[in-house]
């Protein structure tokens, strides 16, 4: 009986070493194509000056691999030339129509995460035919991906188990889209990395005050134009979520004329020039409630007349290109007030769905309050953890006085 190798395994009966070829493996093909490499007395032991010699675990893998490489050399020489037309169009052309086809209904973030994913598979795998894609293509994406390393913002980093599980699931939506252009027959299967659960985490009882406060007495201390713009803006981000629960990208990309001061409602639109889309693609509206008045009311009287964004440059135009310079300034604070491993403006909005669970509020309502589509997004989003701990706790009986116990060795 062969001993089963990720890639050979030895036929003892016959005395070979077989390569298992998964490059060959076509769509729908469950078994793996096998071919002969060589003898296991090869494999073993190697010719020299004094003889024959045993090889060593590396001189092995050394072996097989330099054997392999030539058996699928000869193997793909040998191959009837096929006509391009039944192995279906390049695969760099077809990201390229996804792209495109998903830019018009998904967000320019969305869009651009999936082009890094395309990017990144035309860089390990390289561009070929649709239909000539197999598991060894895409097991070998989802390897190198684990192991890469990327240069970001002039640091070396290597990607998280959980961006390449991401790359993957977004390739996925590449295939599932495929499928339904017709351009492969079904969506083949990706083997993605398990993610271990993590605790949603919220930020502690008093810090969104303590933070609110970082962030007014910072506008107190001397500070140049463009300092003046980022500070009060960063504040006007905090306050806003603070009272709503809303997405940063929303904060970011909310124009002053959906503020409705008379109407006491803020209205949630996409954003053509922004290229922001309402996630769920439906627009709804918030209340504004009467703490939220108040700071408005103050802040867009202050407001120049050429302004147009909640979170402007002075000029009219957003002043976060995207959300990282946004949330940098208000990690800083957290991470000085010795608070870890909260995300600033996701960690801020699921402290208020949290705050409201604890005040009763059903999550059916919570969850329109966030515009999810899903409740569970909703619970997830809630530290349900630990009200539901607390509560729990708070009913053990009162068995005394923990002071009148006298402590000692």
């Amino acid at each position: 009986m062969p001993r089963a190798r990720t890639n050979w395994s030895v036929d003892e009966e016959r005395g070979v070493l077989v390569g298992f070829f998964h490059e060959l493996r076509k769509p729908g093909q469950t078994w793996t194509p096998r071919y002969d490499l060589c003898s296991t007395d090869e494999f073993a032991f190697k010719q020299t000056s004094r003889g024959k010699v045993r090889r060593s675990e590396k001189e092995q893998a050394d072996l097989v691999a330099r054997l392999k490489a030539e058996k699928l050399k000869a193997l793909l020489a040998e191959r009837p030339p096929v006509e391009n037309v039944n192995r279906g169009r390049p695969i760099k052309e077809l990201f390229q129509e996804w792209l495109d086809q998903v830019g018009s209904v998904r967000s320019v973030g969305t869009v651009r995460s999936y082009a890094c994913t395309a990017s990144l598979y035309l860089l390990i795998i390289g561009d070929h035919r649709i239909k000539d894609l197999s598991s060894g293509h895409l097991s070998r994406f989802m390897g190198e991906l684990g192991k890469r390393k990327v240069k970001h913002d002039g640091t070396v980093q290597e990607y998280s188990p959980t961006s390449v599980y991401k790359h993957g699931r977004q390739l996925g939506t590449f295939f599932e889209w495929a499928v339904k252009e017709g351009h492969l027959d079904r969506v083949p299967e990706i083997v993605k990395p398990r993610l271990t659960k993590k605790e949603y985490r919220t930020l502690p009882n008093g810090a969104v005050d303590l933070i609110q406060s970082r962030l007014e007495s910072d506008l107190l201390t001397p500070h140049n134009l463009v300092q003046q713009h980022s500070r009060i803006n960063r504040l006007r981000a905090w306050v806003l979520i603070r009272y709503t629960g809303l997405r940063g990208g929303e904060v970011n990309s909310m124009l002053l004329e959906n503020i409705d001061l008379e109407a006491r409602v803020i209205k949630l639109r996409d954003n053509l020039e922004t290229g922001f889309k309402i996630k769920g693609r439906k627009e709804r509206a918030l209340p504004i409630v009467p703490a939220l008045v108040e700071f408005l009311e103050r802040d867009l009287k202050e407001r120049k007349p050429q302004e147009r964004y909640f979170l402007d440059n002075g000029t009219g135009r957003p002043y976060f290109s995207d959300l990282s310079p946004l949330a940098r300034g208000i990690s800083k604070i957290i991470n000085e007030l010795g608070i870890k491993g909260v995300k600033p403006l996701h960690g801020l909005r699921g402290t208020v769905f949290t705050e409201l669970a604890q005040a009763g509020v059903d999550t059916v309502t919570i969850q329109k309050i966030a515009g999810h589509t899903e409740i569970e997004t909703t619970r997830r989003y809630i530290n349900a953890q630990t009200i539901d701990m607390e509560q729990a706790l708070r009913k053990l009986p009162n068995r005394g006085r923990i002071g009148d116990v006298a402590f000692g060795i």
